[in-house]
């Protein structure tokens, strides 16, 4: 069966064909439609059978009667039928219908024929109340229908909420959601019907008992409170008990709803609640809070709920918190800790609306807070809301992050601080923000769109302002005594705090708001910054001397100053003005208070600075003009620019070129008369860093500023920096007068010695100066200038002295005048230890006897206990002897042997050796040599002889000479040979007690060293001859020589006898160990300039002299003995094995050593020494024969055996430095080399890559292993960006050790260097085409950023092309951290060409 034999059955006989669509009776359908004989079923079958035929609607609409029965029909249906899928059938067909006709009077018709069925008395029943809610969601436009034209179907509508059945209510709800959901509804609606609605509504929700009507109800509610009139409504009915319609309060229902287990209602009640209050927050709050409202909202919060109940009571809380009835009523029970839970919980998930919306909260809640009531009074709730904050920190949304931030800078007030203090946990605060800022930097960085740059200051602005709370909480601390007690000190120290505050913002802050500003300029951001800078100094007071230094180097005094340029001036940014001046003012006041500037003059500063700075909105290139112009009231404008230009410059910053500077500041200094001492002294540091820019002054200049300084004597008060003073001794002009007080302001306080000297190697007038201070009365000044002298004279040769005679007559008219005053100083001393070197240069003239003269009657006026001054004299006679010439010796030395004071002193001095200085003992013995050796010459008379204990000298050159100064044994072999060669002198006594009594034959001859003195002797120069410095070999040989004329002259027929006899002994002869002394030092010892030497003081005689004694060894004393190898090196634990053989007879022979000993061995020409593992370091075997003769005589040799181990590890490092370097500063490498022998035979060899740098040897005999260090200073520039520095140690043990050469290498260490740019060249020019382009490009490291001025849009790239830009100038500036440079590109039309 069909479906057109179901719908038409016993009814379709009368219809004719015109009916049939589709196989659908039209007929059929709409007129089963008012039977009430046809069943349910078939009906809906056939709403269902039209709904799918398009033209069967067509032809029931397409006459008005035929729509309009059939609709009749439909209502008829929908109020009389009882099946509900007939019902929803009916309905879905009568909205098809009216969105096919889009008729306003067929809809108008469809209420008429609703309204009047309800008022023929059928109750408004649930179908037709959901068929009218779809009609208004269909139509919603029909809204405005029912409240105006058709307002009674609305008043039914509302009457329907009286009825008992609650689907029907709920079905009433929706359809007034649906009115109040449609604003243009709302306003046509009468304010009575208004005030019905609202009555039904709250009597409705008081007496409701289903979830879905609450529900409902609620929803329009809540649509309702969206209109001010309507919520101003509901909040002031009040409690309607006695009304016909009984009631209760809107905030006592919602209450309830609260209170119910059902989620569901929970959210939807609190979203009431937020309807209400987002239209007037502070109007009816007050009724939610003593509802107590809020105190349930904490209570469903912390039972655990959804994300959107959460929400839900996030925002609620929210609204009700900006009425301070919430805090003053309600602290007590709203509390914080399950707020704190709660988020602790929430930021584990990952819903972060939920998490914003909290953390908003609790920062709404810290902030306004009162402060008589403390939300965490321990110490463990203070670190549970800590906890909370620095995981939203670290939280991955940075909206999240951002909302912890500002939550942070609120928990940061005082007034929320338990007690005690918790440092700890501020401190993990202030960390994670740092780390968030330094992330968040980093990321920008590394983007190259712009257009984050708004959001990057935004977050840089709350990040700022939570690290300047930590530092404002720190600074209430440091400040604050009551605080103060109350840190927990058991954590952390407030210092330590502070000093962690400082590295924060010196490590994230600075890079961070620094990248920012060379972007974008933001002033919220520079005055938050500036002010957490100027924090710092009250923080961290001692270490605001580095700190600031390192603030100036990187140009904070510039950037402050452009900035107060750009964004201040024209009274603009009061407040970033004043920020801007109170941090120049800490800035530079630290600065300036590090130059050793006296308390007045530091307060007149601060008072400039602070009257100037405000008003100093100008930008750096006006301050030139500024200088110039001279009105009185610039004055402190024009001093505080000339503070500014010297703090700058000192540290590394320039404003403007240096050019510019010099002639500003000249023009300045000319026509300013009377300046304060502060501000000369910038003057002229600017003047002399900026010298070499401009022409050398005239003598205008000149004169213009020597009257300048005449007019104040405090600036020399002060000490003056060494660019200053080479400024002055570049004038003769300003040297004469203000040299030597300039040196004494530097001298008088402590200053290192070091810093002067190139000042008096490079203008010989501050030598001069440095004197005439040294030579004034007793002061500090004049002992710092001996100090600076004598290290001078220790690193200056004669030529850098002598070399100017005018300035040689100069110091020895000093020292005379000095002399002639009879003043003693201590600059006496150091004054004749330079005449001294003056002398040596050779330079002789008539008044070296008149100083000569006053420096011997100056002996007679000394003790012995005047030891530094004593020396000095000293020296000075012996040089003047030294160099004078020989027609005036005889002069000389009649004048000095005529001082018998002059002699006790020397004797004093020889006699009491173990108490004198070792240089003043040689000094004396110097000078007695040479005293000796003229009066001898000359036969000069002699009015007092001198003492000397010739044999005890003798001893400590023999038995003392490791204990003695090398140059003390040089001057003793000196006077040793002077006594050797006068023979006898009547100026000398030497002292015989030494000598037996009664005196031998030999002693006698020997006369007064004796045999044994001269034994000793021998033994003594044989000793000093193997030692391996070329001088004292020459001293011993000329000894030598002088020794054996002594002996030639005393004992000629038996002196080489008596001296080379044999000598009892079991192992060698005297003449084998004196030929083995000499053979070593001839073939081992010897340089080729020791051999030149040798030859050139004792020549072919001399050795002739020497041959007879080595004749006198006779074959005894070759040792007939082969060693094979000859020498042996091993490593330290190998096997080593020697042979040794002979081809003589013997009587036995064998090895003697520590290890491997071979006993005595007969019969046999060779034997082997075997050691299996060399375990000894200092090994030395002996192979050794028996002659077969009568006294038994033995010989030996010597196998030189080196013990070698290779270093365990070479390591290399920087020494006190960690990251990158600067260019042009000076850093320290470290190579360590650990266990290593032996050291004598090790290199240290230092590389930059491949390139050998340097390598350093070592004297040490030391045997064992060894742990040496060598360091290397470098310097690095801009091209050691990346190179690799290692060292090496290599082990050469000559040709018997291993080859190669046993070689380890340390790991490299990279270098990375920090650079400015700096440009090739500073101008070009550039001819506009499509081709040519403006390149920028500049190496630095960092990479620099690149800005352009006069450009219409502003630009960061590197590179322009011309064709885009007018002929003009353009300025391109590329800057990094250290610095900046500029370039100007001249751009030209294709029509002019550059001339050059």
């Amino acid at each position: 069966m069909s479906n057109l034999d179901v719908i038409c059955e016993k009814i379709h006989d009368g219809h004719g064909p015109r009916w049939e669509r589709g196989g659908i009776c039209v007929a059929c359908v709409a007129e089963m439609m008012d039977r009430s004989d046809i069943s349910a079923v078939r009906k809906r079958a056939a709403l269902v059978s039209v709904m799918r035929v398009d033209a069967a609607r067509e032809l029931l609409y397409c006459e008005e009667g035929r729509r309009v029965n059939f609709t009749s029909s439909l209502l008829k249906t929908l109020f009389s039928a009882v099946d509900s899928s007939l019902l929803d059938q009916t309905v879905q067909v009568l909205l098809q219908v009216t969105l096919d006709v889009p008729n306003q009077a067929f809809l108008l018709f469809i209420l008429d024929q609703i309204h009047s069925r309800w008022t023929d008395g059928q109750k408004a029943s649930l179908s037709s109340l959901m068929f009218l809610g779809k009609l208004l969601d269909a139509h919603p436009a029909l809204s405005q229908t029912l409240t105006s034209s058709r307002l009674c179907v609305l008043e039914c509508v509302c009457s329907a909420l009286l009825v008992s059945d609650e689907d029907v209510k709920a079905a009433v709800c929706y359809v007034l959601f649906r009115i109040w959901s449609f604003s243009a509804a709302v306003q046509t609606l009468p304010d009575t019907l208004r005030q019905r609605m609202c009555v039904l509504l709250l009597h409705t929700l008081s007496n409701t008992h289903t979830t879905a009507l609450t529900i409902n109800c609620l929803g329009v509610v809540k649509q309702m409170c969206q209109f001010s009139d309507v919520v101003c409504v509901l909040m002031n009915l009040k409690d309607g008990g006695e009304d016909p319609l009984p009631y209760q309060p809107l905030p006592l229902i919602l209450k309830k709803l609260l209170l119910s287990a059902q989620e569901s209602l929970q959210v939807v009640s609190v979203r009431c609640v937020c309807a209400v209050l987002i239209l007037a927050p502070l109007r009816f709050s007050s009724s939610f809070i003593q509802a107590d409202l809020p105190e349930f909202l904490l209570e469903v919060m912390s039972d655990g709920c959804s994300d959107v109940l959460l929400w839900s009571v996030f925002s609620c809380l929210l609204l009700l918190s900006e009425d301070p009835l919430f805090f003053s009523q309600c602290h007590a029970v709203y509390g914080v800790e399950p707020l704190v839970r709660c988020l602790k919980e929430t930021l584990g998930k990952s819903n972060t609306e939920v998490q914003k919306q909290g953390l908003k909260l609790l920062t709404t809640i810290l902030d306004r807070q009162p402060a008589v009531v403390r939300l965490f009074p321990t110490g463990s709730e203070f670190s549970a809301v800590c906890d909370v904050i620095v995981e939203g920190v670290a939280s991955s949304c940075l909206q999240v992050s951002m909302c912890a931030v500002r939550a942070a800078a609120v928990l940061l007030r005082p007034n929320h601080q338990s007690s005690p203090l918790q440092l700890t946990d501020i401190k993990r605060i202030v960390e994670v923000v740092m780390s968030k800022i330094t992330e968040h930097h980093h990321t920008r960085s590394r983007e190259s769109c712009s257009g984050s740059d708004s959001g990057t200051a935004g977050v840089l602005l709350q990040t700022l302002t939570c690290f300047d709370a930590a530092c404002r909480l720190v600074e209430a601390c440091v400040c604050d005594s009551a605080l103060m007690d109350s840190v927990c000190s058991a954590q952390e120290t407030l210092e330590s705090v502070c000093v962690f505050l400082l590295h924060c913002c010196d490590a994230a802050c600075i890079p961070a708001v620094t990248g920012v500003c060379e972007r974008i300029s933001s002033p919220q951001v520079l005055q938050l910054f500036l002010s957490v800078l100027s924090r710092q100094f009250s923080l961290c007071p001692d270490h605001m001397t580095s700190f600031s230094r390192k603030l100036a180097t990187s140009g904070f005094i510039r950037l402050t100053l452009e900035s107060k340029a750009q964004l201040c001036s024209g009274n603009r940014n009061a407040s970033l003005n004043q920020i801007c001046c109170d941090f120049l003012l800490k800035l530079c006041m630290c600065l300036i208070s590090q130059e050793h500037t006296r308390t007045s003059e530091l307060q007149d500063v601060e008072c400039v600075l602070q009257d100037s700075l405000p008003s100093l909105c100008c930008c750096a290139s006006d301050w030139p003009s500024v200088l110039s112009d001279f009105p009185q009231s610039l004055s402190n404008t024009q001093h505080c620019l000339i503070y500014l230009l010297h703090l700058s410059l000192l540290h590394g910053d320039r404003f403007l070129s240096d050019l510019a500077v010099f002639s500003a500041v000249l023009r300045f200094v000319s026509c300013v008369q009377d300046l304060p001492a502060s501000v000369l002294s910038s003057v002229l540091y600017l003047l002399s860093v900026t010298q070499h820019a401009g022409p050398r002054l005239d003598t205008v200049s000149v004169s213009v500023l020597s009257e300048a300084l005449s007019s104040c004597p405090p600036l020399f008060s002060r000490a003056l920096p060494l660019t200053v003073l080479s400024f002055i001794f570049m004038y003769p002009e300003l040297s004469e007068r203000f040299g030597a007080p300039a040196l004494t302001g530097r001298l008088s306080e402590e200053t290192q010695e070091q810093e002067l000297l190139e000042l008096l190697h490079t203008h010989p007038a501050a030598l001069l100066a440095t004197l005439a201070v040294a030579c004034d009365a007793e002061s500090a000044a004049s002992r710092s200038a001996v100090g600076v002298l004598q290290c001078f004279l220790r690193s200056a040769d004669s030529s850098s002295i002598g070399g100017t005679s005018d300035l040689c007559d100069r110091i020895r008219s000093s020292l005379l005048n000095v002399l002639q005053r009879h003043t003693h100083t201590d600059g006496l001393s150091v004054l004749l230890d330079v005449s001294s070197v003056i002398h040596s240069s050779g330079q002789r003239e008539h008044t070296d006897f008149r100083l000569l003269y006053h420096v011997s009657n100056l002996v007679g006026k000394l003790d012995s206990s005047d030891s530094e001054l004593l020396l000095s004299v000293f020296n000075f006679l012996y040089c003047f002897l030294s160099v004078c010439p020989s027609h005036a010796t005889d002069r000389a030395v009649c004048l000095l042997l005529g001082n018998v004071r002059l002699l006790e002193l020397l004797e004093e001095v020889l006699s009491a050796s173990s108490s004198s200085s070792s240089s003043l003992q040689c000094s004396s013995l110097l000078l007695l040599s040479s005293l000796t050796l003229l009066q001898h010459k000359h036969t000069a008379q002699v009015n007092r002889s001198v003492s000397v204990d010739l044999h005890q000298i003798i001893r400590r050159l023999a038995f003392s000479k490791r204990h003695t100064d090398t140059l003390l044994i040089k001057c003793s072999v000196r006077f040793v040979q002077v006594c050797l060669d006068v023979d006898a002198s009547a100026l000398l006594c030497v002292c015989d007690a030494a000598l037996q009594r009664p005196l031998t034959s030999i002693d006698g001859a020997l006369h007064p060293i004796g045999h044994s003195g001269a034994t000793s002797l021998m033994t003594a120069l044989s000793a000093l001859m193997l030692t391996t410095q070329d001088l004292m070999i020459c001293a011993a040989l000329n000894c030598l020589r002088s020794l054996m004329g002594f002996l030639r002259r005393r004992i000629p027929e038996t002196a080489q006898h008596m001296l080379f006899s044999h000598r009892p002994h079991p192992v060698k002869s005297y003449r084998h160990k004196l030929w083995s002394y000499l053979q070593y030092f001839l073939f081992n010892c010897f340089s080729l300039s020791t051999l030149n030497m040798l030859q050139h003081f004792f020549g072919f005689v001399y050795l002739s002299a020497v041959s007879p004694l080595l004749s006198l060894a006779d074959a005894q004393a070759d040792c007939p003995l082969q060693l094979n190898p000859q020498r042996v090196v091993v490593r330290y634990g190998d096997s080593v094995a020697a042979n040794c053989s002979t081809s003589v007879q013997h009587d036995g022979m064998g090895w003697e050593a520590s290890e491997g000993a071979v006993p005595l061995t007969r019969n046999q020409s060779l034997i082997t020494w075997r050691v299996s593992e060399v375990t000894e370091w200092d090994t030395r075997p002996y192979c050794y024969m028996n002659y077969r003769t009568d006294n038994n005589y033995q010989c030996d040799v010597l196998l030189p055996v080196t013990v070698y181990k290779t270093p365990d590890s070479v390591s290399i490092n920087t020494v006190n430095h960690s990251g990158p370097m600067m260019e042009g500063q000076q850093y320290e490498l470290q190579c360590d080399v650990h266990n290593v022998a032996p050291v004598q035979y090790l290199t240290v060899k230092w590389y930059k890559g491949q390139t050998l740098l340097h390598q350093t040897t070592f004297n040490d005999t030391i045997k064992t292993p060894e742990n040496e260090t060598v360091t290397l200073l470098i310097r690095p520039d801009r091209a050691d960006d990346g190179a690799q520095y290692w060292c090496e140690a290599e082990l050469d043990l000559g040709a018997e050790g291993p080859q190669p050469h046993p070689k380890n290498s340390s790991k490299p260490l990279n270098v990375e260097v920090h650079y400015k740019p700096q440009h090739s060249g500073s101008t070009e020019t550039i001819i506009k085409d499509d081709e040519a382009t403006l390149d920028c490009t500049v190496k630095a490291n960092p990479a620099p950023a690149y800005t352009w001025d006069h450009l219409k849009e502003k630009s960061s790239s590197s590179v322009l092309k011309s064709s885009t830009l007018s002929p003009g100038d353009y300025t391109c500036t590329a800057t990094n951290t250290l610095g900046r440079d500029s370039k100007v590109f001249i751009v030209k039309s294709a029509g002019i060409r550059p001339t050059f």
